[in-house]
């Protein structure tokens, strides 16, 4: 397992390195620092971050293989301090609460 940024709590990816950042990427990363915590998203610029990045990832190839291969991937690693930690259940709880406005269900249903 590659090191963790010591300047970071979550780091997210769409586990391609191509250098788009899908809106839900750039969204889910934005609304976690509006709540507070120490978010990036993998830039590939550096080995340790990029093994992060879910490269390659099997609940993405199971995307694909389901015909979701337009559906927008995030990979979300999260810090041993915020999983294991004292404040884990509250730390979950601001996870999930900063994310659920921007992963709306209209998003995902199909047309």
């Amino acid at each position: 397992m590659p090191g963790f940024p010591a300047d970071q709590q979550i780091v997210l990816s769409d586990g391609v390195n191509d250098g788009y950042d899908p809106p839900h990427l750039v969204a889910a990363n934005d609304a976690l620092q509006q709540a507070g915590f120490k978010s990036s998203l993998v830039t590939f610029e550096d080995e340790a971050h990029s093994q992060l990045a879910a490269l390659p990832n099997v609940q993405k190839e199971d995307m694909r293989e389901r015909g979701l291969a337009g559906a927008e991937f995030i990979h979300m690693e999260v810090d041993t301090s915020l999983r294991r930690g004292p404040d884990c259940e509250a730390a979950c709880d601001g996870v999930i609460a900063a994310l659920k406005p921007v992963f709306r269900r209209d998003d995902f249903t199909k047309s």
